[in-house]
């Protein structure tokens, strides 16, 4: 059993399972994002994770993505993050488990060769400066908050691939990342 901890990973019949179920659930409940979670969703990523609570049971549910469209090896974080208990009213915190998972995703990153980490989210600009020091705390890892919005995805057209990051490596990326 797991306890309070995040385990990251690529193929494993068990889990993948699990991660499919529970992506399942999620997806079945109506809200406004459920197409970020659809079945075409978990093809696209490069691992998975999953936080256990204290009390053994899956409490948060991510991926790690790469794609064309950011630098070389770098690597989006908390990729189509969702909690297992849904929430639709508003998130004033941040759950504890979101430090482990970030501390777990940096880590699988770095070990897989990337020099770069990101999270991002489309639309509001404020999650970056109530976030970051919240992350700081749990982690220790010191994210920065560019002012930019950097392309996320590949449609360069669609203003929801255009989003404000943290981001965690090499800061000699940004400069060859696109963005306005």
């Amino acid at each position: 059993m797991h306890i309070d901890k995040a385990i990251t990973w690529v193929e494993n019949k068990k889990l993948d399972a699990l991660y499919e179920s529970l992506r399942e659930k999620h997806y079945s409940f109506d809200h406004k994002l459920k197409e970020n979670y659809s079945e075409t969703h978990s093809r696209e990523v490069v691992a998975k994770s999953i936080y256990w609570g204290t009390d053994g049971q899956p409490k948060i549910v991510c991926s790690i993505l790469r794609r064309d469209c950011w630098p070389n090896n770098v690597y989006r974080i908390l990729n189509r993050l969702w909690k297992t208990d849904i929430n639709t009213g508003p998130i004033f915190d941040i759950d504890r488990g979101f430090g482990i998972l970030i501390e777990n995703q940096v880590e699988w990153c770095l070990e897989n060769g990337a020099h770069g980490m990101f999270m991002s989210r489309q639309g509001n600009s404020k999650w970056q400066s109530w976030s970051l020091p919240i992350f700081k705390e749990q982690t220790d890892i010191e994210f920065i908050a560019p002012p930019q919005h950097f392309l996320t995805c590949d449609n360069e057209t669609d203003s929801s691939c255009w989003q404000q990051i943290l981001f965690y490596g090499d800061t000699n990326l940004l400069n060859t990342w696109k963005q306005r």
